[in-house]
């Protein structure tokens, strides 16, 4: 990891959200063109709107869709633009421009291509989840806890999906 990705992921860390915005805006009056920026800006905006009421969050929605849009013409084959915009297409409803198959294709090509990361394992299990597959859920979720047993997310999916998985339809 170079050093503007230590700063960002610190920033995230310690969700510094608008000094992370800050930086990366920063970064790209310098570099224009670096997908892989706009890519981490997108990031940002997303976790931002996870925490952000519903009129703020039709703001954020807009910068996080403009900065993947960038980050996907200036670095279509980036593993850090394939990677959000997949965790982009599982976590947006479909009626707003997601795409849970999409996502799944991007984030399990990564998966194919040697990366290992708790984030492509729980947002599959997520959109597996969604997709009422169980057991490619199970087999996701367990791999995010073999690398990250005390992700804050998996205690609530894993409780989601036992509760899903047995209700009667």
């Amino acid at each position: 990891m170079n050093t503007v990705e230590e700063r960002i992921v610190d920033f995230i860390a310690a969700k510094q959200y608008d000094a992370g915005i800050q930086y990366v805006k920063g970064v790209l009056k310098e570099h224009p063109t670096d997908g892989d920026s706009y890519a981490w800006l997108a990031a940002i905006y997303g976790l931002v709107i996870e925490e952000v009421n519903f009129s703020e969050k039709l703001n954020y929605v807009e910068q996080l869709e403009e900065n993947i849009l960038k980050a996907l013409k200036y670095s279509p084959n980036s593993k850090l633009v394939r990677k959000v915009n997949g965790i982009r297409l599982i976590k947006t409803p479909n009626e707003y421009g997601g795409d849970s198959q999409e996502g799944i294709e991007l984030l399990e090509g990564l998966l194919a291509e040697g990366e290992s990361e708790y984030d492509l394992y729980y947002h599959l299990a997520v959109a597996y989840t969604e997709l009422n597959q169980f057991v490619k859920a199970k087999e996701y979720l367990a791999n995010a806890i073999q690398l990250d047993p005390n992700g804050p997310e998996v205690n609530k999916l894993k409780e989601y999906i036992g509760i899903v998985e047995h209700e009667d339809y």
